[in-house]
C-alpha cells in the first residue's frame, strides 16, 4: 500500500490583472494627444501609467488610471513659434507655418488636446503632465509615437530621454501597505496630524521603511520619503504619487517627487 503523506496546501494564482507600467508608452490616447513641452514643443516622456483604486479616482468611478509624463525642459531655450501655436490654439496656421511640419504636428496637440491632461511645472520650469484615463482607454492600445524632428533635436537636449529611449513596458503591481502600520493613511501632508518619516515621532514608528529610496520606487499616499524640512509640503493633499528618480526614466536630480492628483501640484527635493 502507498503510503499517504498529509501535504501543505499550496495555490498557485493568476494575476488577474494589470494595474500599470513605467517606461513603455500610455495606452487609449491618439498620438496627437501625447503632451508637449510648453517651452521646446517636443514630445514629453511616458513615465508611468497606473490604474488606481477607487479612492483615488478624482474624476469619477469611471476614470480609472493615471498617465505621467516628464519634460526635461526647465532650463531649455524656447523654440521660436511654440508658443504662440499652443497658446492660441483656435487660431488657424499662418501659410509660413503651415510649411513646417514640426509646427503643424504642434498644433495638431493643442487643438486635440486630451480633455483631462492636467499640466504643471515645478520650482525649475521643468514641465509634467497627467492624463486621467477611462475604462477603455487604459485597456487600449499603446499610443504610436510622435514624428521626430532631427534638424530642431540637433540644437535642443532636452528631449533627450524621448529621443533616444523607446524602452518596452516594465508592469507593476500595487500592493497594499499594514493598514496597522501606516499612520498617515489619509492624512494631508500639511496636517498637524501627518508624521514625517524622519521626525523624532517617525524614527520611533520605522517610517524611514517606507523609503522610495529602497526596493519600492513609487507609492501613493500616505508616508512620504521627503521630511517636511527639506520641500514646502503645504496645500499638498493625501491623493499624491511619489515618484523616485530613476523611475520610469524619471529625472529629478536622484530625489524624488510628489505630484498632487488632486491639486495638479508638484514638488520634489534630493
Amino acid at each position: 500500500q502507498q503510503q499517504q503523506q498529509q501535504q501543505q496546501r499550496l495555490d498557485v494564482e493568476y494575476l488577474s490583472e494589470v494595474h500599470g507600467w513605467q517606461f513603455g508608452r500610455p495606452p487609449g490616447i491618439q498620438t496627437n494627444q501625447w503632451p508637449r513641452s510648453r517651452r521646446t514643443g517636443f514630445p514629453m516622456a511616458h513615465i508611468c501609467t497606473v490604474r488606481l483604486p477607487p479612492q483615488y479616482r478624482l474624476h469619477g468611478p469611471d476614470v480609472v488610471a493615471v498617465s505621467v509624463f516628464q519634460a526635461v525642459d526647465g532650463a531649455a531655450k524656447r523654440i521660436p513659434g511654440v508658443r504662440a501655436v499652443l497658446n492660441r490654439p483656435q487660431q488657424p496656421l499662418s501659410k509660413a507655418q503651415r510649411r513646417q511640419p514640426f509646427l503643424v504636428d504642434l498644433h495638431e496637440y493643442a487643438t486635440h488636446r486630451h480633455e483631462l491632461e492636467r499640466y504643471m511645472e515645478d520650482d525649475s520650469g521643468g514641465g509634467f503632465a497627467l492624463i486621467w484615463l477611462s475604462r477603455d482607454e487604459f485597456d487600449g492600445p499603446q499610443c504610436a509615437r510622435p514624428r521626430q524632428f532631427a534638424r530642431l533635436h540637433k540644437a535642443f537636449e532636452s528631449d533627450r530621454r524621448f529621443r533616444h529611449d523607446d524602452p518596452p513596458p516594465q508592469f507593476v503591481k500595487l500592493v497594499m501597505r499594514d493598514a496597522s502600520a501606516e499612520v498617515n493613511a489619509n492624512v494631508a501632508l500639511d496636517s498637524p496630524q501627518y508624521i514625517a518619516m524622519l521626525s523624532e515621532r517617525g524614527q520611533q514608528l520605522g517610517l524611514e521603511r517606507f523609503s522610495c529610496r529602497g526596493r519600492v520606487m513609487a507609492h501613493l499616499g500616505g508616508t512620504a520619503s521627503m521630511d517636511g524640512d527639506m520641500a514646502d509640503l503645504s496645500g499638498i493633499s493625501p491623493y499624491y504619487v511619489e515618484i523616485q528618480d530613476g523611475f520610469g526614466g524619471a529625472r529629478f536630480g536622484g530625489g524624488s517627487a510628489i505630484i498632487d492628483l488632486l491639486n495638479n501640484s508638484i514638488v520634489w527635493s534630493l
